[in-house]
């Protein structure tokens, strides 16, 4: 155990240890992030903070946090040298979406091909296991999803965006005026128009639709992949990582229709109410380990923290909403930048800080995280 933990009983177990680390990490993400003005926010800053989050998914959840070997290195070594590789490797992945992508200009459709590999690397390894390339070793099978997600979420299905028009300008739907031209001519980004993709699906419904598919990922992963579990012939792959995309992409699909086309909700505006449940999801996975799910058997421990992630994303919603009003400013935070803005403190800044704090830093100064109990006729390894 590390000299300088702190070994009172409630830093060891949950909720105890998860509110301690909620302090620490949400008093980083609105520091890093009241260093910036609204415009360098939504445009440099947050596209170079959402670029670790691909490469951190890999260190995390592909290499475990082992490679390169970190293992044998007390805290903080080893949380300082996971986080010096992650921005080195985020840096990498940043300036070639510049460079392959934007012709090294941040802008709107740019940002977004990001946000959308983010969401393939998330599929590429928790639906599909990394296959096809899950035999490699360890760091092939890391960087060559990264590629993978480059290529799909970059080229392959930005091309199904329409950045031509902003379709909801005054952000209210039914809009009470026409569309107005966005990289179109006449449009302000209309110099980049030859860049930007002009296919079939509007933009704001897109994105919309790719964060929301992964409101039931991160369900799935709270239960243990139940109800897909129960069926022992779609836990192999290719065929669990297309079973999984497919239930994401139906429950996606009749949640985007129920908000956008029944409830009449903005795209952007139901975009964020998608991230604000994630964040209640993600908080619950990462700073609180499953807490309080974790404590129940499956599926119900599961359903007990998606019920749960419901007002815990409501919370942080207003309260990220409070930070942006206050550091911003009421006249800056108007539509579409404050949609960006709280999204972009949600899951550009503290979503990353978490994954660092309680992943590559295991929580320190507290003790570290304890192995899972070893459970009956099992050997410890």
């Amino acid at each position: 155990m590390d000299g300088s933990s702190t070994k009172t009983d409630w830093t060891a177990k949950q909720p105890g240890r998860g509110l301690f680390a909620l302090a620490v990490t949400i008093g980083l993400a609105f520091t890093i992030s009241a260093a910036v003005d609204l415009q360098t926010f939504n445009g440099i800053f947050t596209f170079i903070t959402m670029s670790m989050v691909p490469t951190m998914a890999v260190m995390g959840l592909v290499w475990g946090g082992q490679y390169p070997p970190t293992q044998n290195l007390h805290q903080a070594w080893r949380g300082l040298a996971l986080t010096l590789l992650t921005l080195t490797l985020g840096t990498i992945y940043c300036i070639a979406f510049l460079r392959y992508r934007g012709g090294w200009v941040v802008q709107p459709f740019v940002a977004i091909a990001l946000i959308t590999s983010i969401v393939t690397v998330f599929f590429l390894i928790i639906g599909f296991g990394t296959w096809p390339w899950h035999k490699m070793s360890p760091p092939a099978q890391g960087l060559m999803t990264l590629v993978t997600a480059f290529v799909l979420g970059a080229w392959v299905i930005s091309s199904l965006y329409n950045f031509d028009f902003l379709s909801y300008p005054t952000g209210v739907k039914p809009s009470p005026i026409a569309s107005v031209p966005f990289y179109a001519q006449g449009g302000p980004l209309a110099a980049f128009a030859q860049m930007a993709p002009h296919g079939p699906i509007p933009w704001e419904w897109m994105i919309a639709y790719m964060l929301w598919i992964m409101v039931p990922m991160w369900i799935l992963v709270h239960t243990g992949m139940w109800p897909l579990s129960k069926f022992p012939g779609l836990m192999k792959q290719p065929i669990l990582g297309i079973v999984f995309t497919l239930v994401c992409c139906i429950i996606g699909y009749i949640a985007l229709k129920v908000g956008i086309d029944v409830m009449n909700i903005e795209p952007l505006k139901f975009l964020v109410i998608g991230i604000s449940y994630i964040f209640g999801l993600l908080m619950l996975l990462t700073v609180f380990q499953m807490w309080p799910g974790s404590t129940m058997k499956q599926p119900l421990g599961g359903f007990v923290n998606a019920i749960i992630g419901i007002p815990l994303g409501i919370v942080g919603y207003y309260g990220i909403l409070a930070f942006c009003n206050w550091h911003f400013g009421v006249k800056a935070m108007v539509y579409p930048g404050n949609m960006f803005a709280i999204g972009g403190v949600m899951l550009g800044v503290t979503f990353p800080v978490w994954v660092l704090y309680t992943g590559f830093w295991d929580f320190w100064p507290l003790a570290p995280t304890p192995p899972p109990p070893v459970a009956a006729g099992e050997q410890k390894p």
